[in-house]
């Protein structure tokens, strides 16, 4: 929940009344950031992937209750997200300008990516339940919360590794 909490305020999504023009700034600087930041700023390889972690904690948060200027937010820094990856993954800078040249209008398709994302989960849950389900995420936040009081700051990060492992690995 502190990730999701996190994931909120870095993308202004805290502020309910935050206007297009200033979410769509802040995008920009963010995205700007992505563009111009050397890639081991916000990538380490193997074991962190901060902007899959990002990617993951907007999907969760577009599920809950916001405005309609929020919701194409998150779409926005969805697509920031991506075309970062881009970059990381193969050094193609293409995708994050064309992000920053879109922040410029406030026109766009807002749901393209969020219908992707509940037509994944749809197919890798093809039947809901009544019951509210607890997430490999937030059960991991939830039990890293409760053992962080017995454990030193080494095997706390050794842990958080672990349950990203898991968490790539079982989904």
């Amino acid at each position: 929940m502190k990730e999701l909490a996190a994931t909120a305020k870095a993308f202004l999504l805290d502020n309910d009344e935050a206007t297009t023009s200033e979410l769509n700034e802040h995008l920009k600087s963010i995205a700007l950031t992505l563009l111009t930041d050397k890639v081991g700023d916000f990538w380490s390889g193997v074991e962190v992937d901060h902007l899959g972690d990002a990617q993951r904690d907007l999907r969760e948060l577009a599920r809950g209750s916001l405005s309609v200027n929020q919701q194409e937010h998150i779409v926005k820094a969805l697509e920031a997200l991506t075309a970062a990856q881009a970059r990381v993954h193969s050094g193609d800078t293409q995708p994050l300008l064309s992000v920053l040249s879109q922040l410029d209008s406030t026109t766009g398709n807002a749901t393209a990516i969020l219908k992707d994302d509940v037509r994944d989960n749809v197919r890798d849950n093809p039947t809901e339940s009544t019951e509210s389900c607890l997430y490999w995420d937030e059960l991991s936040s939830i039990y890293r919360g409760e053992h962080s009081i017995n454990l030193k700051p080494a095997s706390q990060v050794d842990i958080a590794s672990a349950h990203k492992t898991l968490a790539r690995f079982t989904l």
